[in-house]
């Protein structure tokens, strides 16, 4: 009778049998099979067979800058005026609740401290909340170059938006205002749901209302629902302890997003996805596309 015996070799990264082909991405060593962040914050990569290493190639969302610190895309942190909280949102703008703090100032629907200086909607001047805590805001008055839109000054060379949410527009010298004309795809796709621009519908939370706009971008109410880690099949909760959330460290891989919470930190998936895929024969399904867009719906095959 002959007998084999086999070694097994493990890391951080996993386990493997001692003499299989194996992936090193980064300077860490991957198994064949392997799933693992590609260190760029949002894709992610696959060790394959041969001991090559596939990787995604997608766009990263935009981090934020709030008060001179960056933060991630998804991720929440104090707003500074010492009881609201903000949020960085997809496209690199940040999102706070504007509870009335004492001595605080709003501006722009953004809370600051007494003391805060930030920039006035025109793009030139400088405003500071009063620093006797009166609630008061005040700018400076030099005479701005800019253009002008929905009663907004922007500066010259500065990102003003489309209202088509797939176009792009600059701010010129001239003071006109410079936009792509691309053809923008009708409708939009929300928990595999196809709708109308102009429909209304309840988010996947049961509890906001969305609404497609023209060129497929889809924008949602954000009261707050409260969450149930039981229902919510789109996230995953890397952990449901706000101190092990505080103090661990993880990145959402492919087109997952960072989600931050009462209930937990982890990651979520394109709010496109459905809740399951019918792969079953005849359909044809992508089945690589759909593992790596839609990692948490069921696929039925």
């Amino acid at each position: 009778m002959l007998a084999f015996a086999l070694a097994l070799s493990c890391t951080l990264a996993g386990c493997r049998f001692i003499g299989m082909a194996t992936c090193e991405h980064n300077g860490v060593d991957y198994s064949p099979g392997d799933k693992f962040p590609d260190g760029d914050g949002c894709n992610g990569c696959t060790c394959n067979d041969d001991g090559s290493v596939y990787c995604s190639a997608m766009s990263c969302d935009e981090s934020c800058t709030w008060k001179g610190d960056a933060f991630p895309s998804g991720a929440s942190f104090p707003a500074g005026d010492g009881c609201n909280t903000c949020e960085c949102l997809k496209d690199g703008t940040v999102s706070c609740t504007l509870a009335q703090c004492e001595g605080a100032c709003t501006y722009d629907g953004l809370p600051y401290a007494p003391g805060d200086s930030f920039a006035a909607l025109d793009g030139c001047n400088t405003c500071t909340c009063d620093p006797a805590g009166s609630g008061d805001v005040g700018c400076t008055e030099i005479s701005c170059d800019g253009c002008e839109r929905d009663g907004r000054t922007y500066a010259v060379g500065a990102l003003v938006p489309s209202g088509d949410s797939c176009n792009s527009c600059t701010c010129s010298a001239d003071g006109s205002i410079v936009c792509t004309d691309a053809a923008c795809p009708e409708g939009c796709t929300y928990g595999g749901v196809e709708y109308a621009p102009g429909d209304s519908f309840s988010s996947l939370d049961d509890c906001n209302t969305c609404t497609c706009a023209r060129g497929g971008g889809v924008s949602c109410t954000e009261r707050y629902c409260g969450c149930d880690p039981s229902r919510e099949w789109w996230r995953q909760y890397v952990s449901t302890s706000p101190e092990e959330c505080a103090a661990i460290d993880f990145a959402c891989t492919g087109s997952l997003t960072y989600v931050s919470n009462e209930c937990g930190c982890g990651c979520e998936q394109d709010p496109s996805c459905p809740p399951s895929f019918d792969c079953k024969a005849p359909e044809a399904c992508d089945l690589d596309e759909i593992q790596q867009r839609c990692p948490y719906s069921t696929i039925d095959r």
